[in-house]
């Protein structure tokens, strides 16, 4: 900001005499606007070409009217940031003043900016008279519509003569930047030491692209390149690009003498059109590297060049995250699936299903990452923020659009029904049907639904229903849990209810309430295979009860933190990660023997834990993902940094021996890779 004036005299005497009006016409305006949550936006105040001569000026911007009129207001930037009680308001000088100009501003009522603005020689447009910082308050809407209204105008010559003009106000609204354009991807690849294998550098966002040329920094001892490897990705049709990888490049020196450059270049003869792969280059770790070792990898600064059909250079960036994790020689593996993933993945016993926020539904090959053979799926509409269900050889998907089951086989749509609210599902019987029901909790409505096929053609029909707020029991916050002939669910207000099916009807038979708090419950139930039943609430605390006959709720535990996802009972021990990080490990015979431990930043909903072995799985709100040894807790925690945003609740799946040796743990990121790591 320059040229910013205290204000050192009142506005007052600052008033300049009206005298009659000379006969100039301008106009003076503000335009329409935009700007970012948070951000400082500059108002220009402009003259046109017709507003000439003006030696002084006083006005107020109004700022004060907004659409929606309940949303966070704007404010004045203080022309003094450590003493922002003084009202004095900051402005930024137009570049049109001559010498001796002076302009002053105060912000003593809400919504509001007066200016004053006084020299001994005039000036006019087109141009700035000033400009005045506003700050946008973080936490408003985006399409939000602020009124800037320039009122009590008066403008004056070197004379003093009053000079008319034509006011025309304007508006600023609030959008949410969008992800920004022409972005060379690398993120989180995972390889194996010792095995070749491609590393792909892919394209976000593309616009008015044909390909991208860029050096990236490496260390030799770590991992290698080979030559003449390069492959054009799948962002080209066939035949129609030119790609190159040279390992060896001495074009620019690399900031660290023991290191080598990597030049790769890739372009095409059309535009690209879509997120995924320029190129792919055969990379290889060094036998004796680690698993879960990290080996960063540096796009050198002012290499990267994306360029447009006639061949002119177009701007863009690079990821923050570009690094390379190893696996082992028989386990680990990544694929980028070009959109961001908000739910979690799945397994399938020798695969991993995920749908990321375009609807594109994958299932990957555990042992490789490559896809199943014969799974086609079509895109689905809506985001996908839950697990998927793999069940009866179906994948059963739920959005915030509707649900959709899909062959496991072929991925072909077997059936779907729209839904007017997100919903979260259930796999289990009920009663007069035959294989699984479908159970859909949306709102606070829940049904059941099962697959009827006539003509070839398979629709999902209700056969039982049950509106929770019809008797003030709230909406449904959790995925149903549905094991020995009962369904169990959260509720908004606090209520965990136990509900009975029966021929054609849902009946809730039993009401338990942890807490006696109205937080809602959106930790789902866990339900161990001999029937008992953890619930956790907002507030840490645990109850335990019996899933068969009539259940009575048995205080547990007291985390003393929200606990917002589902928590895990195996092999004599309660685990739960609250929402700040922490891990409870609470021995069910004796819950006052319990271990706690960091070993994360923040959780949601959507970062359960896994236990699997001697080792518990979980991920973040900050992109980590985290091994816990549960047998020493506090010292054999293994980090991993995988990149920026969320990492989602892990899942196990095996390679093609069915053994530990080649199984790996599988998580989804915020930016749209999977990740398969080896088990530790």
């Amino acid at each position: 900001m320059k040229a910013v004036k205290r204000l050192l005299i009142p506005l007052a005497l600052l008033a300049l005499a009206v005298s009659p009006a000379l006969a100039q016409q301008g106009v003076l305006s503000v335009g329409n606007l935009t700007a970012a949550p948070g951000q400082v936006v500059n108002v220009d105040v402009n003259m046109d070409a017709n507003l000439t001569g003006v030696a002084g000026a006083q006005f107020v911007l109004d700022f004060s009217q907004s659409t929606p009129p309940n949303a966070p207001p704007l404010t004045a930037v203080p022309a003094d940031p450590t003493n922002p009680g003084n009202k004095e308001a900051a402005i930024i000088d137009s570049p049109l003043w001559p010498k001796q100009t002076f302009g002053l501003a105060s912000a003593v009522n809400p919504g509001q900016v007066n200016v004053g603005i006084v020299g001994s020689k005039g000036f006019g447009g087109p141009g700035p008279l000033v400009t005045i910082p506003l700050q946008v308050p973080a936490n408003v809407p985006s399409g939000t519509v602020y009124q800037l209204q320039l009122k009590d105008v008066i403008l004056n010559n070197e004379q003093i003569q009053s000079i008319t003009a034509t006011i025309q106000n304007g508006t600023l609204t609030v959008t949410t930047p969008g992800p920004p354009e022409n972005v060379l991807f690398i993120g989180t690849q995972v390889l194996r030491p010792g095995v070749p294998r491609p590393l792909t550098f892919g394209i976000s966002n593309p616009k008015n692209v044909v390909g991208a040329e860029f050096v990236i920094e490496y260390d030799p001892n770590l991992i290698t390149f080979v030559p003449n490897t390069a492959v054009a990705g799948n962002v080209y049709a066939p035949n129609t690009a030119v790609v190159d990888a040279n390992p060896d490049f001495t074009g620019l020196t690399p900031s660290n003498p023991a290191h080598k450059l990597l030049k790769v270049a890739a372009t095409g003869t059309q535009a690209i059109t879509a997120a995924g792969s320029l190129v792919s280059v055969q990379a290889q770790l060094a036998a004796n590297v680690a698993p879960w070792t990290v080996i960063p990898l540096t796009v050198v600064p002012n290499s990267l060049q994306f360029r447009d059909p006639t061949g002119a250079v177009v701007t863009g960036s690079a990821s923050a995250t570009a690094q390379v994790i190893a696996g082992t020689a028989t386990a680990g593996w990544s694929v980028w699936t070009g959109a961001p993933i908000s739910g979690s993945v799945s397994t399938t016993g020798n695969g991993i299903v995920a749908v990321n926020d375009a609807g594109n539904v994958v299932l990957l090959n555990a042992a490789d990452g490559t896809p199943m053979s014969g799974f086609s799926a079509p895109a689905l509409t809506g985001t996908v923020t839950t697990r998927p269900m793999v069940a009866n050889g179906s994948i059963y998907l739920a959005t915030d659009k509707g649900v959709s089951i899909l062959s496991l086989g072929t991925g072909a749509l077997v059936a779907s029904t729209a839904l007017s609210a997100p919903a979260q599902i259930g796999i289990g019987s009920f009663p007069g049907v035959d294989g699984a029901a479908l159970y859909v909790a949306s709102g606070s409505n829940l049904q059941v639904l099962a697959e009827s096929t006539q003509g070839g053609t398979t629709t999902l029909q209700p056969v039982a229903s049950l509106d929770l707020g019809a008797a003030n029991l709230g909406s449904i916050t959790t995925t149903p849990a549905i094991a020995f002939d009962w369904v169990w669910t959260g509720t908004s207000n606090g209520n965990v209810l136990g509900i009975l099916p029966g021929p054609g009807v849902l009946t809730p038979q039993v009401n338990l309430a942890p807490t006696g708090t109205p937080a809602p419950v959106v930790a789902p139930p866990f339900i161990t295979p001999d029937g008992l039943v953890f619930v956790a609430d907002q507030t840490g605390k645990v109850v335990e009860f019996q899933a068969t006959g009539q259940p009575v709720a048995n205080p547990f535990y007291n985390a003393g933190a929200a606990i917002l996802a589902a928590p895990v009972a195996l092999n004599g021990s309660f685990y739960a990660v609250d929402a700040t990080g922490q891990l409870h490990i609470v021995s069910l015979a004796n819950p006052t023997q319990a271990t706690k431990v960091k070993v994360a930043s923040a959780t949601t909903p959507l970062q359960s834990p896994l236990v699997f072995g001697n080792r518990l799985y979980v991920g973040d709100v900050d992109g980590t993902f985290h091994a816990v040894d549960i047998t020493n807790p506090a010292a054999g925690i293994t980090t991993l940094a995988l990149q920026d945003g969320a990492t989602s609740s892990p899942a196990v799946a095996f390679g093609p021996s069915g053994t530990l040796s080649d199984a790996v743990v599988a998580v989804a990121t915020a930016d749209g890779s999977i990740v398969a790591l080896p088990l530790l």
